[in-house]
């Protein structure tokens, strides 16, 4: 390699780094907006998220609140009258009880879910009526306990299930509720 060879390729090289250089500063420019957009969208999901969970309480305490008033007013399910009926009651550390009834001889614990489904029937047969069960027997030995769920919407076959799992069903008709057990159906007392 002769000298001009080696001086044209020192020069090469040189505005080959400058080259390289600029497009790094470019390149980190490119990174720093991509990161800007980032957070930024970071944070439009936060907001999204927080505004799904508003709506979806707000939903959540308006079905609560549709069962808990029709509840508080009839004062009766089935044919048992109850003389209190009172709604986010705590029996034991972090369990709360969604609607409660009471008279002189029974209880009636009310789950309510928005969409009933059988892994919740399985969950609330199996793990918190065991602490419920503990809780009441306790406060209210001498009491009869009745178990019911109220859903806005269930299938017929969660219906059926539920029923099989000796709970009482209820669900909304129009502006109403309606249990869905048959006069005829044979509950367990707990």
């Amino acid at each position: 390699m002769t000298d001009q060879e080696l001086k044209d390729l020192v020069a090469s090289l040189a505005i080959s780094q400058v080259e390289t250089d600029k497009q790094i500063k470019e390149l980190w420019v490119k990174f720093a907006d991509t990161d800007k957009k980032f957070l930024e969208t970071r944070e439009q999901i936060k907001e999204l998220w927080r505004r799904f969970w508003d709506f979806w309480n707000t939903r959540w305490e308006e079905v609560e609140n549709f069962f808990y008033r029709y509840l508080y007013n009839k004062k009766r399910l089935w044919n048992i009258r109850f003389d209190n009926v009172e709604r986010n009651m705590y029996s034991l550390k972090d369990q709360e009880h969604d609607i409660i009834m009471i008279n002189g001889k029974a209880s009636a614990l009310i789950s309510v879910k928005y969409k009933l489904n059988k892994e919740y029937v399985d969950d609330f047969v199996n793990r918190e009526m065991e602490k419920i069960k503990y809780f009441f027997g306790k406060l209210w030995s001498h009491h009869k306990l009745y178990w019911w769920v109220a859903s806005y919407i269930i299938d017929k076959e969660t219906e059926n299930y539920a029923k099989e799992q000796w709970l009482f069903v209820i669900t909304r008709s129009w502006d109403n509720t309606v249990v869905l057990n048959e006069e005829w159906f044979l509950w367990k007392e707990f």
